[in-house]
């Protein structure tokens, strides 16, 4: 083998391993977002997100992530059901309006 070869074969192992780190480092800093609400959701608030979730999929694709900075700030520290019921029909109404 030429140098040119080896350097090559060093080339390619080595963009292999950092995207292999890369791809680790970015599990690493996704929270689980399921364990973040669980620490702030009481009585029916998951019947209610996962109501929500099946009926709004792509609504709520935008607002689960919304809900998780929230409580990682520290601005939600308990929510209720009907709390979030009323979270989520505001949210859901003011939609509607604005794409009205």
């Amino acid at each position: 083998m030429s140098d040119k070869e080896l350097e090559a074969i060093k080339a390619k192992k080595l963009q292999e391993l950092q995207k292999r780190i890369a791809a680790r480092e970015q599990k690493k800093e996704k929270p689980d977002e399921k364990k973040i609400l669980n620490r702030v959701f009481k009585g029916r608030a998951w019947e209610v997100f996962n109501v929500a979730k099946a009926q709004f999929p792509a609504s709520m694709a935008e607002m689960e992530p919304l809900l998780v900075n929230l409580v990682l700030e520290g601005k939600i520290t308990e929510i209720t059901g009907e709390q979030l019921y009323a979270l989520f029909r505001d949210w859901f109404a003011r939609q509607i309006k604005y794409y009205n």
